[in-house]
This record gives C-alpha cells, structure tokens and sequence, in this order.
C-alpha cells in the first residue's frame, strides 16, 4: 500500500522533483499507512484479527492499483492522505467537481473489484 501511494504521488510531481519532496513523501505514505491501519483496528484486536486487517490491506492495496491512474490517485491523494477535494483538484490540474466525479467512480470500481475477490 505505500509503494501504491508512494508512486502515485511520485507520478503527480514528475514534472517538480525536488530532494526536500522526497522527504515528505515518506512522511505522508507513513501517516496515510497510519491513517488506513486506524481505520481498519479495532481498539483489542486478537491475533487472528490482527492477520485479517493485513490481508484487507493487501486487498485494497492490490485493488487500487487496478483502477485507472486518476481515479487511484484521487482517492490516494483524498481517502488516504486526507487532501480536500480541493486540493486534490489544484494537483490534477481539474475542477472539483471533476474529482468528485473520480473518487465517485472509484470507489465503485474498487468495490466491484473487492467484491469480485471476496467471491473467488
């Protein structure tokens, strides 16, 4: 999951590569990683708990990287490192309704894939 991330912002700065970024890319991987870990823990969580939280993690780190190259980096950037859609918007160069659009599309593409997986 953070080499997804850690390439899809890398990606969107291609073009502005700068060593002070590359710093900060790490640190942003590391909170979004935190971020998704959060989400997925449960305050007690047993050992067998603990294994299924990693493998959802695969799972959707795996997934992500199906979907088209901005609908992944929108919800990166968004769900993940916690960007406003705004900001989200003034990175890829689109309107906000335009992201709106991407994370809307997907999320339902990365719940179709989810789902796909769960079932084979």
């Amino acid at each position: 999951m953070a080499n997804t991330a850690r390439d899809k912002i890398r990606e969107a700065h291609a073009d502005k590569r700068d060593p002070n970024l590359e710093r900060s890319l790490d640190a942003m991987v590391h909170d979004s990683s935190v971020r998704l870990e959060a989400w997925l823990a449960a305050e007690q969580s047993s050992p067998s708990q603990k294994v299924e939280r990693q493998e959802l993690l695969l799972q959707v780190s795996e997934a992500l990287t199906r979907l088209p190259a901005d609908q992944g980096d929108a919800i990166i950037r968004h769900h993940l490192m916690g960007e406003p859609v705004s900001e989200v918007a003034r990175h890829m160069g689109c309107t906000k309704k335009a992201v709106a659009g991407l994370l809307y599309r997907g999320l339902n593409k990365l719940r179709e894939i989810l789902d796909a997986g769960s079932r084979s």
